[in-house]
């Protein structure tokens, strides 16, 4: 049959899927909340792990997109547990409707005041019915209408990323940071434009004057975010006065459902998760054990084998990312490579950049200058590091090495590594990764 929407045929057809199409909310429901809900633990340990594995200022822009990620896995699986609730509602009313018909107010025996208010507020059963098929229509395709538009905002995500790698790549043109600069804040106020326009319904596209400017925006920026996918859909919802209503209060609404379950009490004024990785916090994130049992756990800058030492050695990881090979690179000149396999990469991206060859020299001389730029003291006393690469068992990459413990007195010690680093004067300085506590306490 051709998808002649004009044809009474095709209309009759939609007519049928229209009556019939719960059954198939209740299946894509089903398996999406269980998709949803085994895809948090992933999504969370991917962006943790690419967070650490990045500067921090493109670590921040991963971690907004995965907060958006996260923000729409949430939302969905909010939205389709509560159309799940009031389908199943609307089967058990049609099912009591077969049973006992409408609502007959007089067999009830209430008094007037009673009889009058409940039969002007339900009228009838028929319409209690229809109320709950319209909600759960509307909460269905509003739940797949808010994947689209965060993707929307995954893709300005995206071009912010990119604009921030060409500002990164390109330091010293002063011309260049200057151009995508003002990139940045050029599309910041298309976005802050686009805002205004959703939040307020369309409210740009009413006067002549303001939508004739708002228009070029609006054509351009619908191809950029994909929005032209979800437009029928929205519009759909915009030109009902219930559509247009829950629209309305969806913002204010899911803020609120955010903040009560995020609530949480504050025990301490002292005693708090921001003072971790100093020598008075024992941070479980700053330590390696039990990740062989938690995967998912990354690290940010270092971590040692655990707070209670009982033997005579301490592993230590310190974690790789690309700032701390950027220094690399500055110290030592050569180990600079004209075909940077750096970045971000594709398989296409190989038809335009010639493989490097592993050169075992390199490396050692790489790991010879990452040793030289990273110290370690445990307490007061300086150690000798000698650090090779390795993986995590969660396949967190980085750099690990054993520490002899044998001189160390027993009892409480503070264990620290200062690394070199950039300034905002692009000056290679000291920098503290971090102090934290351990306690040593040898069996034998």
């Amino acid at each position: 049959m051709q998808n002649d929407y004009t044809s009474k045929k095709f209309r009759k057809w939609l007519d049928k899927l229209q009556r019939e199409s719960w059954q198939l909310e209740l299946l894509v429901s089903g398996f999406v909340i269980l998709g949803l809900f085994s895809s948090i633990d992933p999504l969370i340990a991917k962006v943790d792990s690419i967070v650490n594995s990045v500067d921090r200022r493109t670590g921040g822009l991963v971690a907004g997109a995965g907060f958006v990620l996260l923000s729409i896995n949430y939302i969905l699986i909010f939205n389709l547990v509560v159309h799940l609730v009031l389908r199943g509602l609307w089967i058990g009313a049609i099912g009591l409707r077969y049973y006992s018909g409408d609502i007959i107010f007089e067999e009830l025996n209430y008094s007037k005041k009673f009889t009058k208010y409940l039969s002007k507020k339900i009228v009838s059963f028929d319409k209690y019915i229809g109320k709950l098929e319209d909600y759960c229509s509307i909460i269905f395709s509003l739940s797949f209408l808010i994947v689209f538009i965060g993707l929307s905002f995954l893709i300005y995500f995206a071009i912010i990323f990119a604009l921030a790698v060409v500002s990164a790549s390109n330091l010293d043109s002063i011309v260049i940071v200057m151009l995508v600069g003002f990139a940045v804040i050029g599309f910041a106020i298309v976005l802050l434009i686009m805002l205004v326009d959703f939040l307020g319904q369309g409210i740009l596209k009413k006067n002549e004057t303001i939508a004739m400017l708002y228009f070029p925006i609006y054509w351009i920026m619908s191809y950029v975010s994909l929005s032209f996918i979800y437009r029928p859909i929205l519009y759909n919802f915009l030109d009902d006065r219930k559509g247009k209503r829950i629209l309305f209060w969806m913002i204010p609404f899911y803020i609120t459902i955010a903040t009560l379950t995020t609530l949480r009490y504050e025990q301490s004024n002292f005693h708090r998760s921001q003072n971790a990785a100093s020598e008075n916090f024992a941070s479980r994130g700053m330590y390696l054990e039990g990740v062989e049992d938690s995967r998912k756990r990354y690290f940010r800058d270092f971590a040692i084998q655990r707070k209670n030492v009982s033997k005579n050695s301490l592993r230590v990881f310190l974690t790789h990312n690309a700032s701390l090979e950027d220094i690399i690179l500055k110290l030592n000149d050569s180990l600079s490579l004209e075909n940077d396999q750096r970045g971000v990469n594709t398989f296409f991206s190989k038809l335009f950049k010639d493989d490097v060859d592993y050169d075992s020299n390199n490396f050692k001389e790489y790991l010879k200058t990452l040793n030289s730029i990273a110290v370690i003291k445990i307490d007061s006393i300086t150690y000798s590091d000698n650090f090779i690469a390795s993986f995590l068992e969660n396949g967190q990459r980085g750099y690990e090495t054993f520490l002899d413990l044998k001189s160390l007195e027993r009892g409480r010690h503070t264990f620290q590594i200062i690394s070199k680093t950039t300034n905002r004067n692009d000056s290679i300085v000291n920098d503290t990764l971090g102090t934290i506590p351990f306690w040593y306490y040898p069996t034998k």
